[in-house]
């Protein structure tokens, strides 16, 4: 049975482009999603940052991406089963938000609750 570490990684790993905990390794090039990983055992829920990173001057590029997630996750979150129980991916409030970057560079901040059903 998958960890939660990687239950969590696996979800974000699923959009087509590299996901990194914590920070994207030096000389990667966007596409690419790095969250800050959190951890919590039974009923407690963790707030976790996503950035979505594109090199693309589109701002419909960048809010489809973030869409696509949000998809994802869908209205009532997203339950993924792991050792000791299972994790709930929910979408945080605020949900997206656009981050000021350098020309030709977007990135989307998602907003991340994970609620955790585990023993530990």
């Amino acid at each position: 049975m998958p960890t939660k570490a990687s239950v969590v990684q696996g979800f974000f790993a699923r959009f087509g482009m590299p996901a990194y905990a914590t920070e994207a390794p030096e000389g990667a090039e966007p596409p690419y999603i790095v969250y800050a990983p959190a951890d919590g055992a039974w009923g407690q829920v963790t707030s976790i940052p996503a950035d979505v990173w594109l090199r693309t001057d589109s701002e419909a590029a960048a809010n489809a991406k973030a869409a696509e997630v949000s998809k994802a996750v869908g209205l009532g979150g997203l339950l993924l089963a792991c050792d000791g129980g299972a994790v709930w991916i929910r979408r945080g409030s605020p949900w997206c938000q656009a981050v000021e970057c350098e020309p030709g560079l977007k990135r989307r901040r998602l907003n991340i609750d994970i609620e955790h059903a585990t023993e530990y």
